[in-house]
């Protein structure tokens, strides 16, 4: 029995969120405190955000993520229309 539905059957449906909301606020805790400090910061432009858009190994990723993302909404018994 998955950890989420035996908490959920003693605390109700909100129980398993809270859950998850504190491991989530206590890993973000550890990050903040473990990562180091680097003092470099990149420098971002738009030029360089659309130039990366013609790279074809960014358009094949972005159809893989299309096509999954189709294929589970069209395995959905509730996105059959009638």
């Amino acid at each position: 029995m998955p950890i989420g539905s035996f908490v959920g059957h003693y605390t109700g449906w909100r129980g398993p969120f809270w859950a998850l909301a504190v491991l989530a606020a206590l890993a973000a805790a550890s990050v903040g405190r473990f990562i180091p400090h680097t003092g470099q910061r990149a420098e971002v432009s738009v030029r360089a955000e659309v130039r990366a858009l013609g790279q074809g190994r960014l358009w094949l990723a972005l159809g893989g993520a299309v096509l999954i993302m189709a294929e589970s909404w069209r395995r959905t018994p509730t996105s059959r229309r009638y």
